[in-house]
């Protein structure tokens, strides 16, 4: 809001006009018989435990923002989930409310794998099911698979047995 004097409508401590730059949020006060109204600002400032040096830039503002992507921040074995703020989970890229200074910290979900299993040319039963999981799984035993004239000595994973 540019200097100048103003028609204002205070209204449950929004404050309109019938300017077209009355856009912000605002902080009221009452002081020595004088009403002041100076704009608000706040910062949005990221965290993460494992990525300390790859945050995103904090960003300061006030109403509707646009949440931070990952960047450059990474953890083994762990997929990026979004920012927590005040305990409620955000997607990057969501916009946030933002009328007071906050923080988002990442928020980390193991990434599973899901191991499918290929008969590989078998003329009798089938692969078993595929395994889900996260870090070590357990491979599945043979099943019922059978192939005319081998037997079977081991499942192989990326050219190993």
């Amino acid at each position: 809001m540019a200097i100048g004097t103003y028609d204002v409508t205070i209204s449950s401590a929004v404050i309109s006009s019938s300017s077209t730059d009355v856009t912000a949020n605002y902080l009221i006060t009452f002081i020595d018989g004088t009403l002041v109204v100076t704009s608000s600002t706040y910062t949005l400032t990221y965290a993460d435990a494992f990525n300390p040096n790859a945050l995103p830039s904090a960003q300061v503002g006030v109403g509707n923002v646009t949440l931070a992507s990952a960047g450059a921040m990474s953890r083994s074995g762990y997929v990026f989930a979004g920012w927590v703020i005040d305990s409620v989970t955000y997607s990057a890229g969501a916009s946030y409310n933002l009328g007071a200074n906050k923080t988002a910290t990442a928020a980390w979900t193991l990434q599973t794998f899901t191991l499918t299993y290929s008969g590989n040319g078998n003329t009798g039963g089938t692969a078993p099911t595929p395994t889900i999981g996260v870090g070590n799984v357990t491979i599945a035993a043979l099943g019922s698979l059978v192939r005319s004239g081998y037997d079977f000595v081991a499942w192989e994973i990326g050219g190993v047995s």
